[in-house]
């Protein structure tokens, strides 16, 4: 880990003493943890790699600004140098956001933007895929399917597209409830149509209409 983190820093470093560059370091500390942040700078705006280091030099974020925006993958790292999570800009905008399992470094999720709030959520199993969808403005839309830890595909069905109607859900009758926060919790993922379920074996164990 620690020639890992020195090339890094020297890569870095290198790109950082090419003409016209400079380079601004930043101390920072947040309750217990101390450390810094390097920034590129090229004729006054940010150009060239970005690096976060904790009190051991150990990298916590790495990425690359061009231009002033964040392009290409920004890298986050836990305490021990493991990679946790990346994300992809084009022009200070999210194209794509990948988490990392820590104990064995395979991808745990990925959410791939396809245009503006809309995106495809993939999650993984250590084996195989959990659970694939599209999401618009964070809520479940279309068609999502889950699977079981063998592979075995677990449930699929459709979630309804926005807006939804309010006329769909009754009042609590609890009149202390903030109904417009219920309602927007409840309107989050709506099911329609016929889902179905499955067995570890791949029988099917039942189907339910909504």
């Amino acid at each position: 880990m620690k020639i890992l983190t020195y090339i890094i820093i020297l890569a870095w470093f290198i790109q950082a003493c090419q003409s016209n560059q400079s380079n601004i370091v930043q101390n920072w500390e947040l309750n217990q943890y101390k450390g810094k942040s390097q920034f590129t700078y090229l004729n006054g705006t940010l150009n060239g790699p970005y690096i976060e280091l904790d009190s051991s030099l150990i990298p916590i974020q790495t990425g690359m600004f061009v231009n002033g925006m964040k392009n290409g993958l920004f890298r986050r790292f836990g305490n021990d140098g493991v990679l946790q999570s990346e994300t992809e800009y084009i022009n200070d905008t999210i194209v794509l956001k990948r988490r990392f399992n820590e104990l064995n470094g395979n991808i745990w999720s990925e959410e791939k933007v396809i245009q503006n709030d809309s995106i495809v959520l993939k999650v993984w199993w250590p084996a195989g895929l959990m659970e694939l969808g599209s999401k618009v403005n964070d809520k479940r839309v279309g068609i999502w399917s889950t699977w079981h830890s063998n592979n075995q595909l677990q449930s699929q069905g459709a979630y309804m597209f926005p807006p939804y109607e309010d006329t769909a859900y009754s009042e609590p009758m609890d009149t202390t409830i903030n109904t417009s926060i219920l309602h927007s919790s409840l309107r989050r993922n709506v099911k329609v149509g016929e889902w179905k379920y499955y067995t570890k074996n791949g029988e099917l164990e039942r189907v339910e209409n909504y």
